[in-house]
């Protein structure tokens, strides 16, 4: 059975019990936080800000 990826899905206990994919990044910062590179792009979704900005406001 193909697991379903959770989109917009932030809570871990949600994802954990419904069996959601989810990919665990830790070791990817890890590594890139220790390769002590000058620059890094690091892209974000689209319109993240704005969404960012009006859950602040509520």
């Amino acid at each position: 059975m193909a697991r379903i990826i959770a989109i917009g899905c932030q809570d871990f206990q949600t994802i954990r019990e419904n069996g959601y994919f989810y990919i665990d990044k830790t070791s990817f910062l890890s590594q890139w936080w220790e390769s002590g590179d000058s620059v890094t792009l690091i892209t974000r979704p689209r319109r993240y800000t704005s969404q960012t900005i009006f859950l602040y406001l509520i």
